[in-house]
């Protein structure tokens, strides 16, 4: 029976940008993305993992599957297996994505009030980021990385999340030190703010911010939703857990949990 092969473009020339191997179907309703090697199948398991994670907390985020496919990268004869997810395109007919990034450029505003400005027009989906990035350790959300859903009729809503995969220290290597000690402890740094500039960031712009995400229910799901990941061990999983547990408890003692 022949394998069904998928077909990956390891320069990722799309829209979609990034440094992970990916394709569009070819009616651009899902984006595939594959790990090339076992550094970037890390990667791939954040990706799925945070996905989770958002379902868990209530927040609008882009759903990504773990697909069990073979596939090829580019022009490469090697079929790999290493990890594949999918998710579909949040930028449907009729809206338009509007990074922050370009909303930045088209003001001439500086960077800090056009923040702000972002801030106050979506305050509860802009405060869930910041909490959901320093949870998940999240150090990759520039300014492209997250953005505005515009739509014909003139309304506009904070666009869904995505591109987790930096998330969850996937350059620490099992075994090392380095792994042993930052995964179990808190690393205050995500978005280029200490936990306290976060944290006070967050108390300018919202009232009861605790209130925002289903914190209980996360608590109950994580570990279920680290065991579904196929590609990482057991260690890594205990390890993800302890690590998960530590920022909430720091997180929620500071925001009134």
């Amino acid at each position: 029976m022949a394998i069904a092969v998928l077909h990956l473009d390891v320069h990722a020339g799309f829209s979609s940008g990034g440094s992970l191997s990916k394709t569009w179907s070819a009616d651009r309703r899902w984006l595939y993305k594959g790990a090339s090697s076992e550094a970037t199948m890390i990667r791939i398991c954040s990706e799925y993992l945070c996905s989770q994670f958002a379902a868990a907390l209530g927040i609008e985020h882009v759903t990504y599957e773990w697909m069990d496919y073979k596939y090829q990268i580019s022009d490469s004869p090697e079929i790999l297996n290493l990890g594949l997810v999918r998710c579909k395109n949040f930028i449907s007919e009729g809206t338009q994505f509007i990074s922050f990034y370009e909303i930045f450029k088209q003001q001439n505003k500086s960077l800090s009030a056009t923040l702000a400005d972002f801030a106050g027009r979506h305050t509860d989906d802009f405060c869930k980021m910041l909490m959901f990035d320093y949870l998940i350790a999240n150090t990759d959300r520039h300014h492209k990385n997250f953005g505005v859903l515009f739509s014909r009729d003139g309304t506009q809503k904070m666009a869904p999340l995505f591109d987790h995969d930096w998330a969850l220290f996937p350059e620490w290597c099992e075994g090392s030190f380095v792994f042993e000690q930052a995964i179990g402890s808190v690393c205050e740094k995500t978005y280029l703010q200490t936990l306290d500039a976060l944290l006070t960031h967050i108390k300018e712009i919202h009232e009861d911010p605790k209130s925002l995400m289903n914190w209980e229910a996360f608590r109950s799901r994580k570990d279920k939703i680290i065991a579904s990941c196929p590609r990482i061990s057991l260690k890594r999983k205990i390890c993800l857990s302890a690590m998960l547990d530590t920022r909430m408890d720091k997180l929620l003692s500071e925001i009134g949990g």
